[in-house]
């Protein structure tokens, strides 16, 4: 309780200075940043992040008193979180190894660099760049990994063909293709990948529609080749955005009819393992992960209670993120939380129809967009934002986004149902 406070007191002081900051911006560009396609046209646009001026005002701070050392704002990440998000969703900011993850390091840190190409999210990608040169990739490697797979073993690519899929259409992984990573992956380590992946989903969508700035002292030089820099992506060249939401509403329960009786390709953990307390779904999934899984249900119960948005605005956002990502198991949980707002599930389908300039729909619109389509954010995005919300109201509408992007991926890949 001591950390939020003092995390807390330490926003209140600085909002007024913050506010005013973000509102002085004017940024005019309604055009989001080009894809690129090669490795040359890559290692240029994360040098080129690093010149870039943040969506949000990233100004300077004192070390938090109230944080351990090293934990949130060493980063230009770090930094903007403590900056805009109460400190109640900030979690630890400590990522305490959790021992039921076992896929190895390095191939964590590449699903992360794919979900980022396919996101087009450069300041990840800078990140997960350096990452995996500590971890021993070379220049080389890091080229096959956005342009010929064939390098990597076949476990390793059936891995990357999973993230690459998840990340662009949760909504279409199918029985077979859980079917064939078994044959690489044992139950659980597909289930691992679906977190991370969600995970980094969800991370992508707070740094680049915010427009965070690359750490200046990075290095992206390189030693290869022209003709290798000029290499066309096997990543980003084919990425499809295919996802119908229901004709109407009478479609839309007949899907989750069929979804509700759905059984997980993925195992549940029992009663007996869970200490006999009956558990959700979503929880029996993610608390195979006594540490990871466990942290993330910990901030889901509190963006569940806690919220410093108008009432009904966050479970009107987990429903069309839902909804974006044809993820049947999180609509059924938006409706639940949109149900103790009196909301009926007529009342919920119909915010896909609402378009107009108010609060509640151009938060719904900003949040329908990074769902679906996260390369195409532009600065007049936060600008629409700002005409209805504070700078930590905006922090906690994208944070949302984040935690639906997350559990989308999760329920999706094991196909979750709630009967």
């Amino acid at each position: 309780m001591k950390i939020v406070k003092m995390a807390n007191a330490v926003l209140v002081l600085l909002m007024a200075t913050i506010q005013g900051l973000a509102l002085a911006q004017d940024p005019t560009s309604d055009q989001p940043k080009g894809i690129p396609q090669g490795r040359a046209a890559v290692l240029k646009a994360l040098d080129d992040l690093k010149h870039r001026e943040a969506r949000l005002p990233l100004i300077d701070q004192e070390p938090d008193p109230a944080q351990p050392p090293g934990v949130l704002g060493v980063v230009n990440n770090g930094r903007m979180r403590r900056l805009y998000l109460p400190a109640e969703f900030q979690g630890s900011g400590i990522r305490t190894p959790d021992p039921a993850m076992t896929l190895p390091n390095d191939f964590g840190v590449e699903l992360f660099w794919i979900a980022s190409r396919v996101n087009n999210c450069h300041y990840c990608l800078g990140h997960q760049e350096a990452k995996l040169k500590k971890e021993g990739l070379t220049e080389e490697m890091l080229l096959w990994l956005d342009t010929d797979w064939e390098k990597f073993s076949p476990r390793n690519q059936a891995g990357f063909e999973f993230a690459r899929r998840l990340t662009e259409s949760p909504h279409k992984i199918t029985d077979e293709q859980i079917a064939a990573l078994q044959k690489h992956f044992t139950p659980l380590e597909i289930l691992e990948m679906a977190f991370l992946v969600g995970r980094y989903n969800s991370t992508n969508r707070w740094t680049d529609s915010l427009g965070i700035p690359q750490e200046i002292d990075r290095d992206f030089s390189t030693s290869l080749s022209k003709e290798d820099l000029e290499m066309p992506s096997v990543v980003v060249g084919g990425i499809v955005v295919d996802r119908p939401l229901p004709q109407d509403f009478e479609s839309w329960q007949k899907q989750l009819a069929s979804a509700k009786k759905r059984q997980s390709r993925l195992p549940l953990l029992s009663p007996e393992k869970a200490g006999g307390e009956k558990l959700e779904p979503h929880e029996a999934l993610l608390l195979h992960f006594p540490i990871a899984g466990k942290q993330w249900l910990d901030q889901w119960g509190i963006a569940k209670s806690t919220s410093h948005l108008p009432k009904s605005l966050a479970g009107s956002l987990l429903f069309v993120c839902a909804m974006e990502d044809g993820a049947a198991y999180v609509q059924h949980l938006a409706c639940q939380q949109l149900a103790s707002d009196g909301f009926s599930e007529r009342d919920a389908f119909g915010l896909l129809a609402v378009d107009s300039d108010s609060q509640r729909d151009t938060a719904l619109r900003f949040a329908r967009k990074l769902t679906r389509t996260p390369q195409a954010m532009t600065d007049n995005d936060i600008v629409m934002l700002q005409r209805h919300f504070s700078p930590v109201q905006i922090a906690e509408i994208i944070y949302r986004v984040g935690l639906a992007a997350h559990l989308n991926r999760v329920t999706e890949t094991a196909g979750l149902g709630w009967e």
